[in-house]
């Protein structure tokens, strides 16, 4: 999976993650997962078909300044999240049908 944006909000009650994800497209257009959850709870997906980079960059953007979600890289999401990887599994045959 080639990670758009991985975000990560841990503030008062919340201590979930944000995962947007390029599934198909080349260049500007493709189709795209938005993954989030909190740990140790399922994680929910939404398909977004069809859409431009500028779309998803205006989602992540909300994403961060609205929701608060602090940016974080691969490796950091590993020790936020162990088992994200193992959950996404869970989650991908379907998100992967949904195209």
């Amino acid at each position: 999976m080639k990670y758009k944006f991985i975000g990560h909000c841990n503030e008062a009650n919340h201590d979930k993650v944000w995962v947007l994800m390029k599934l198909q497209g080349e260049g500007y257009h493709g189709s795209y997962a938005a993954v989030w959850g909190r740990r140790g709870k399922k994680l929910s997906y939404l398909i977004h078909k069809d859409k431009s980079e500028w779309d998803m960059q205006k989602l992540i953007d909300e994403k961060e300044n609205r929701k608060h979600y602090r940016p974080i890289n691969e490796t950091k999401l590993a020790s936020v999240y162990p088992e994200f990887e193992n959950d996404l599994k869970g989650i991908a045959l379907w998100a992967i049908l949904g195209l």
